[in-house]
């Protein structure tokens, strides 16, 4: 990245562009990278939840537990649903 900066600073009309770039996409860049933060983080949390269930890290739930009533079901469901609707909106940003 160090060299990267170098080269970038050496060239004026590389600086020009890139100031250019940063001007007028460094807003739209920024709001995708924080959509694609939230989902990656979203999914880690859900994969570590599923994870702690499956080790028995919560006292009164097991996988197993929460799959056997219908509201567990929903739970788990709804979460998977909800990575599905992300990706598909992430799509659909113009």
């Amino acid at each position: 990245m160090e060299e990267f900066d170098k080269k970038l600073t050496a060239n004026e009309s590389f600086q020009d562009l890139d100031d250019e770039i940063k001007e007028n996409y460094l807003e739209i860049v920024t709001r995708f990278y924080l959509l694609f933060e939230s989902i990656h983080k979203y999914i880690l949390d859900l994969n570590r939840f599923v994870l702690d269930l499956e080790e028995g890290l919560y006292i009164q739930q097991t996988l197993e537990s929460v799959f056997d009533l219908e509201e567990g079901k929903q739970l788990m469901v709804s979460m998977k649903l909800q990575v599905k609707v992300h990706c598909i909106r992430t799509e659909k940003i113009k």
